[in-house]
Order: C-alpha cells, then structure tokens, then sequence
C-alpha cells in the first residue's frame, strides 16, 4: 500500500469479512496453543520443545508439495535443524 501498488481496503469490506478474519486469526492459533501444551504436558518439556523445531521442516515440506520447489539455502535450513534434532534426541 506504501508503495502504491494495491490500496487499502474500504472499512466497509474490512466489517464485512470480520468473521472470517477472526476465525483465520484465532481459530487456528487456539488450536495450535492447545495442541502444543498438550503435547508438552504427555512428552515433558524437553522432548516437547524440540518439535517447534520441526516447523521450518514442516512448512518447507508444504511447500515443496505445492510445487514450489525448495532452494539451496531452504535444503541447508532443513539439514540443520534435522542434524540438530537428531544430536538433541540421543542426550
């Protein structure tokens, strides 16, 4: 919008798709908290914590079965949070 390059939208379409941005925004991020804390609670902080470490992994997975094919440095990303959750397990 700074840029001029798409305009910001009227206040009037921004009332109109509130409850959709709101269960965008809130559903998902409930769910994900949730689930996070839960899985904490049954694996115990230190096991638990490494998963948020697999979100890069994950979300270059996503991608690349979208079709957006992963680049070198995303490949040398994955291979070094993989090698670090692998080093992390094996204390």
């Amino acid at each position: 919008s700074a840029a001029g390059v798409v305009h910001w939208p009227s206040a009037t379409a921004i009332a109109a798709h509130a409850p959709a941005f709101a269960y965008v925004a809130v559903l998902p991020t409930v769910a994900a908290a949730v689930a996070f804390n839960q899985g904490v609670r049954v694996l115990g902080a230190a096991t638990g914590t490494l998963f948020i470490n697999a979100v890069p992994i994950s979300a270059l997975a996503i991608a690349t079965a979208q079709g957006q094919p992963p680049g070198a440095h995303e490949l040398a990303g994955a291979a070094l949070v993989g090698a670090a959750l692998v080093m992390a397990a094996r204390r």
